[in-house]
């Protein structure tokens, strides 16, 4: 498609950008700490009582090169005299670009405030041959001999952050470091929630872009607990199984286990249960990501200490009672019973339980018996 003369989409990608980044810098604010945009620069973060970060904002394809505007547009904005420069400790120019292979500024951030001026002077005094009138006219602001104690204090604090991830890169960083507790299916929404939060008007009811510590931990709980708390259902375990499938599995383990306290009735539902466990299990637990593995293993053991337990409480009750009808009645007890709950998953089915009660069984290093022995 043919863009028209006014077409926009680079400054509208230019303040989503800025968006992404501020969005970063409010994960990491700390208590008592506010995030400012466009109020001292793209963003300001920090307490404001000389300790607060400036953050300058560039996305760009080309590479940083002595005369590049951003880097002298910046410092221009900076020793004007509305910036508040006493209250930032740090002052960041963040840009996509990277230094050109001649670019006097590859060392800035390990150079010292004389140094950093020394650069300066040089590139300055180079460009006042050059025909670069509106560089120069910028240049000029900067390097007056009126303002260069002032000049030196921003020289202090400023360094320059090349290479820094694009949009797309940016937006998955994000995702991936400060939503791990979320769902990967959420993860979108989620992000999306937050960079509305961010632009929301509700912010701007001070006369300033402001948003606080206190508010954004409160946005982020409030989408923990409706899109990291929200439980997933199991699927409905099928109804009938194909017999040629179920004999495949008469000679498994748990199926001898079964077979040792004389149960024969049981062993068929056993299977349809072992079977549909096997593929919820693969399905919802190790080729899908939203539901963690680690909640199935918590379920799965504490089934299994439970069923230790219960079991050595029948042993101990046996009292003379005929050991396969205990053993059988130990076994409708098990597979009767509520199961307990999983993280993250609505009511556990009773048939799922027991599944993995006969995946326990199968095991020959966990010593699982129905038997009362």
């Amino acid at each position: 498609m043919k863009k028209i003369s006014n077409d926009s989409t680079k400054q509208m990608a230019g303040f989503f950008y800025q968006f992404c980044i501020a969005l970063e810098f409010a994960y990491k604010m700390q208590r008592q700490d506010s995030l400012f945009l466009e109020s001292y620069g793209d963003i300001s973060v920090g307490q404001f009582s000389g300790n607060a970060t400036q953050i300058e904002v560039k996305q760009y394809e080309k590479d940083l090169t002595d005369k590049s505007e951003n880097i002298w547009k910046t410092l221009k904005n900076w020793i004007h005299t509305d910036f508040p420069l006493e209250k930032f400790s740090t002052l960041l120019l963040l840009t996509t670009q990277s230094f050109g292979k001649k670019s006097s500024f590859q060392k800035w951030n390990e150079l010292n405030v004389e140094q950093k001026h020394e650069i300066l002077s040089k590139i300055y005094t180079s460009n006042k041959s050059s025909e670069e009138s509106k560089l120069q006219a910028i240049m000029d602001v900067v390097m007056d001999s009126k303002c260069k104690e002032k000049l030196l204090d921003i020289l202090s604090k400023f360094s320059i952050i090349t290479a820094s991830r694009d949009i797309i890169k940016q937006t998955d960083y994000v995702k991936t470091v400060y939503m791990k507790g979320f769902p990967d299916s959420h993860r979108d929404r989620v992000f999306n929630s937050l960079l509305g939060y961010i632009i929301n008007p509700i912010n701007w009811t001070k006369k300033v872009w402001e948003i606080s510590f206190d508010d954004f931990d409160k946005e982020v709980r409030e989408l923990t607990r409706r899109f990291a708390g929200e439980t997933k259902k199991f699927p409905l375990r099928p109804t009938t199984f194909d017999n040629q499938e179920i004999d495949r599995f008469l000679d498994k383990l748990f199926v001898q286990k079964i077979k040792k306290i004389s149960y024969d009735g049981a062993i068929k539902y056993a299977i349809y249960d072992y079977i549909w466990a096997n593929n919820v299990i693969l399905s919802d637990f190790m080729e899908n990501s939203d539901t963690p593995s680690g909640n199935y293993i918590d379920f799965k053991d504490v089934e299994e200490q439970l069923f230790r337990t219960h079991h050595a409480r029948a042993v101990r009750n046996l009292n003379g009672q005929d050991i396969i009808l205990a053993s059988q009645n130990f076994y409708d007890g098990k597979v009767t019973e509520a199961p307990t709950t999983m993280q993250g998953m609505e009511n556990v089915p009773i048939p799922l339980r027991n599944g993995i009660l006969h995946i326990l069984c199968d095991d020959s290093t966990k010593e699982l018996n129905w038997k009362l022995k």
